[in-house]
C-alpha cells in the first residue's frame, strides 16, 4: 500500500511547471522575473496575479486611447484646413492658332501662339496668370473683381474687354477694346485707369498711355482659331463677333447651346463652315434667312 501511495503520488511541481508554461505561451504573463518564483511548487497567489495582470489592462487602454485622440486630432487638422480649388494651365503650343477658352465665370481668353495661362477651377476667384499674350472678354460682375496677374503688373477690371502682351519683345503691353481697366506696377506706387481706345505700355520702369485710331484688337489679333471640348454657344458668340463676312449664326434650340466639340476654324472663311461641320458632325439642319443663318434640329 505504501508502494502504491509512493506511485500514485501527484508530481506537483510538474505540473506547476506545466501549468505556467501554457499561461505564458498565452501572454498572460509579463514580468520576466516570475519565472525565478514558479521554480518552487507553490503558487502565487490571487493577489499577486492580479497584482500583475491590472497594469497590463490599464497599459492597452490608455495607449488604445492616445493612438484614437492623435487620429481625430489629425483628422480635424486636415478638415479645418481651406480647401482650394484645383489648379488649371492652358498651353497653346501651336504658333499660328488662338487658343480659345471659357472659364469658370463665363469669360473668354484667347491665348496666342507660346503663351500660357493659370486660373484655379472656381467661378468666385476670377484671377489668372498670363505669360504672353491674350485677349480677354472679361464676364461682367460687379460684386468680383477679375484679377490678371503678369511678372510686373497686375490688371484689373470687372467687366471689359482688352488685349495683354507680356513677353520676351514686349515686358507689358495693353490695349482696352471695351470698359474701363486698372494697371498696377506691383514694386512701385503707380497705378493708372485705360478706356476704350487706349494703351498702357510699360516703358522704363514706368506705365505710359496713349490713344490709338483703331482699336479693333480682337479683329487682328485672330487669324485662326482652335476650340477644345468647347461648347457650340461660346463658339458661335465668337464666331459671329470675330469672323469676317456680313453672315452671322443663330442656334434655334436652346439645348444646341451645351452640345461640345473640338474644331480648328479659319477666321477669313466666315460662319459657313462652321454651320456645315456642326450640322455634319450633330445631325442638324441649317436655314439661311437673309444675313441669319439658322441652326436648328431636324
Amino acid at each position: 500500500m505504501n508502494n502504491i501511495k509512493k506511485r500514485w503520488k501527484p508530481d506537483v511541481s510538474r505540473a506547476w511547471q506545466t501549468f505556467y508554461a501554457r499561461v505564458d505561451s498565452e501572454g498572460l504573463l509579463y514580468d520576466e522575473g516570475i519565472t525565478n518564483c514558479l521554480t518552487e511548487p507553490e503558487a502565487p497567489s490571487l493577489d499577486r496575479v492580479r497584482k500583475r495582470r491590472v497594469p497590463s489592462f490599464y497599459v492597452k487602454w490608455s495607449v488604445a486611447a492616445v493612438i484614437s485622440a492623435l487620429c481625430v486630432g489629425i483628422a480635424t487638422f486636415y478638415w479645418m484646413q481651406p480647401s482650394y480649388p484645383k489648379m488649371i494651365t492652358i498651353q497653346n503650343n501651336q504658333d499660328h492658332e488662338v487658343l480659345v477658352a471659357t472659364l469658370p465665370d463665363g469669360s473668354m481668353v484667347f491665348l496666342s501662339g507660346g503663351s500660357e495661362l493659370t486660373y484655379r477651377r472656381s467661378s468666385h476667384l476670377r484671377q489668372v496668370t498670363l505669360k504672353g499674350e491674350a485677349f480677354f472678354d472679361v464676364f461682367k460682375d460687379q460684386k468680383c473683381v477679375f484679377l490678371v496677374e503678369t511678372e510686373l503688373i497686375t490688371v484689373s477690371v470687372l467687366g471689359t474687354s482688352f488685349r495683354i502682351k507680356c513677353d520676351q519683345e514686349s515686358p507689358f503691353e495693353l490695349t482696352v477694346k471695351s470698359g474701363m481697366v486698372q494697371v498696377a506696377l506691383k514694386d512701385e506706387e503707380q497705378m493708372v485707369f485705360a478706356e476704350a481706345g487706349e494703351q498702357v505700355e510699360w516703358v522704363d520702369n514706368w506705365l505710359h498711355k496713349s490713344y490709338l485710331e483703331d482699336v479693333n484688337v480682337l479683329s487682328e489679333h485672330v487669324r485662326k482659331l482652335y476650340f477644345k471640348d468647347e461648347s457650340l454657344g461660346q463658339i458661335v458668340r465668337v464666331l459671329n463677333e470675330c469672323t469676317l463676312g456680313s453672315k452671322r449664326l443663330t442656334l434655334d434650340d436652346d439645348f444646341l447651346s451645351d452640345r461640345k466639340i473640338t474644331v480648328a476654324l479659319e477666321v477669313e472663311k466666315g460662319v459657313e463652315g462652321f454651320a456645315d461641320i456642326i450640322c455634319v458632325a450633330f445631325d442638324l439642319n441649317q436655314t439661311v434667312e437673309e444675313d441669319l443663318i439658322h441652326i436648328s434640329k431636324k
